[in-house]
C-alpha cells in the first residue's frame, strides 16, 4: 500500500519508485486524509445560507468571514512560533484538526438561541474556531513542505487537492439536495454534527504521517554571528516580501467577493440549498481538473505566464462574469472554468511561497503569509459589503474584480525573483572564488 500513490501517480518520465519509501508512505496517508480536511471546510459554503435562514443582515454575513479573519490576524504570528517549537509538525496538525471539528459539533445548539442571536452567535463559534484552524493550517503547510522534495512537491500536493475537491463533487449537490428536503434547522443539524463526528475519527490519519526532524535555530550560536546587513537581507528575503505584496492585493479581491457571491445567488437570483450545492460542486470539478493538470505541468519558462492567464481568470474574470450573468444555470458552466483556474493558481503560489521561505524559519514565514491571506480576509468583506449596501450587489462585485486584475499583474511582475537557497548557493560560490 506505501507504494500505492507512488505507482498511481508518477510525474512524466519519471520511475515509479523513484521517491523513497518514507516518502510514498507518507504521500498515501496524506491522500487518504484529504477527503476528511475537506469536508469541514465544503460546508463553510452553506455558513451564509444558515445565517440568513436565522435573519442575518449583510453585516453579519459579511463577519462570517471577517470574524475568524480577525483572530487570525492576531494569532498567526504566535501560532507559527508554536508550531516551529514542536517536536514534529504532525502534532499540531492533528490537535488543530481536532479542535476546530469538535466546535463544529457546536453549530448544532445555534437555532435553540433566542431569536436574533443565531447569526452572531455563529460568528462567535467561527471565531474561536479560528484558533485551531489557523494551527492546523500552519502545521499543514509547514509539513508538506517537509515530507516532500521539491522534485515532488506540486505532484502530491496536487493530487491531494484534487481528491478534496472530488469530496466537493460527491458531497455538495447531495447535501444541497438535503437542505431543501429536511425540515429547518434539522438539515443544518444533521450536517454540522454529522460531519463534526466523521471527520474527528480521521485525526489518526495525521497522526500516520512521518515528518523528518525539522532543524531549529541556534540562539545563542546566531548571537555570536555577525548580523546581516539590510542589503544582504533584502538580497535574501525581499522576493518573498514583494510576492506577499502582490498576493495582498489579490486576496482582498478574492474575498471580497466571497460574501458577495453568496448574496448574490441567494437574494438576487433566488438560489435553493440544491442550487448552492450545485454552483459549490461546479468550482470543485474545474479544481480537481486544474490541481491534477498543474501538478503534472511542467511549461519551463512559460509558467511564469501561464501563472497570469490562471490568476486573472481566478481573481478578475469571476467577479466580473458573475454580476454580468442574471441567472444561475449559466454561473455553473463559469464555476468550472475559474475553478480550474483558481485550483492552478492556488497550487503554483503555495509551491511559490515554500520555496520563498528558508527551511530552519519556514514556520515564521508561512505564518506570515498566513497574516496577509486572513488581512485581506477581514477587510475584503466588511469592503465589499459597505459597497453592495450602498450601490448593489453588481457594482461590487465588477469592483473586485477590478482590484483582481491589478493583484495578478502584481504577482506576475514581483513574484518571481530568486529563493533564499538559489541567493545562499550564489553567496557560497562567490565566497569559495
Amino acid at each position: 500500500m506505501t507504494r500505492l500513490i507512488g505507482r498511481l501517480w508518477p510525474a512524466p518520465g519519471e520511475p515509479a519508485d523513484a521517491a523513497d519509501t518514507q516518502e510514498r508512505r507518507n504521500a498515501l496517508f496524506f491522500a487518504l486524509e484529504a477527503p476528511f480536511s475537506q469536508l469541514p471546510f465544503a460546508i463553510g459554503s452553506f455558513y451564509a445560507l444558515f445565517a440568513i435562514k436565522l435573519g442575518a443582515s449583510n453585516a453579519a454575513v459579511g463577519w462570517l468571514t471577517s470574524g475568524p479573519a480577525l483572530i487570525n490576524l492576531l494569532w498567526m504570528i504566535p501560532a507559527g512560533a508554536l508550531v516551529q517549537a514542536s517536536r514534529s509538525y504532525a502534532r499540531p496538525f492533528a490537535l488543530g484538526s481536532l479542535l476546530q471539528r469538535l466546535l463544529l459539533v457546536s453549530l448544532v445548539a445555534v437555532p435553540y438561541l433566542p431569536a436574533g442571536w443565531g447569526p452572531w452567535a455563529m460568528v462567535a463559534i467561527l471565531m474561536v474556531q479560528a484558533f485551531p484552524y489557523a494551527l492546523r493550517n500552519l502545521a499543514f503547510q509547514a509539513t508538506a513542505g517537509e515530507i516532500f522534495s521539491p522534485r515532488t512537491f506540486n505532484r502530491h500536493v496536487g493530487l491531494r487537492w484534487a481528491i478534496m475537491s472530488s469530496t466537493d463533487i460527491l458531497t455538495m449537490p447531495l447535501v444541497g439536495r438535503l437542505m431543501d428536503v429536511i425540515r429547518f434547522p434539522l438539515n443544518f443539524q444533521l450536517l454540522f454534527g454529522g460531519t463534526g463526528v466523521v471527520t474527528i475519527l480521521a485525526v489518526w490519519l495525521i497522526l500516520q504521517l512521518r515528518v523528518p526532524a525539522h532543524p531549529k535555530r541556534d540562539e545563542r550560536s546566531e548571537g555570536a554571528v555577525e548580523r546581516p546587513s539590510r542589503r544582504l537581507l533584502w538580497r535574501r528575503y525581499g522576493g518573498f516580501t514583494l510576492f506577499e505584496l502582490g498576493m495582498l492585493v489579490s486576496y482582498l479581491s478574492l474575498f471580497a467577493a466571497v460574501p458577495l457571491y453568496r448574496i448574490y445567488w441567494v437574494r438576487d437570483l433566488g438560489a435553493t440549498g440544491a442550487w448552492v450545492g450545485a454552483l459549490t460542486a461546479a468550482g470543485s470539478v474545474g479544481t480537481m481538473a486544474g490541481t491534477l493538470v498543474w501538478g503534472r505541468l511542467n511549461v519551463g519558462r512559460r509558467m511564469r505566464a501561464a501563472v497570469l492567464v490562471a490568476s486573472v481568470a481566478y481573481f478578475a474574470l469571476n467577479p466580473v462574469l458573475t454580476a454580468a450573468l442574471g441567472s444561475l444555470a449559466p454561473l455553473v458552466a463559469l464555476g468550472v472554468l475559474v475553478g480550474f483556474c483558481g485550483g492552478a493558481s492556488e497550487l503554483s503560489f503555495f509551491d511559490r511561497m515554500v520555496r520563498l521561505s528558508p527551511r530552519r524559519q519556514r514556520p515564521r514565514f508561512i505564518s506570515f503569509h498566513n497574516v496577509v491571506a486572513n488581512g485581506a480576509a477581514f477587510l475584503g468583506p466588511l469592503l465589499s459589503t459597505t459597497v453592495a449596501d450602498r450601490w448593489g450587489t453588481r457594482p461590487a462585485l465588477v469592483a473586485a474584480g477590478a482590484l483582481g486584475l491589478l493583484g495578478a499583474a502584481m504577482i506576475f511582475a514581483l513574484g518571481y525573483r530568486k529563493t533564499p537557497d538559489e541567493v545562499e548557493q550564489e553567496e557560497a560560490g562567490a565566497a569559495a572564488g
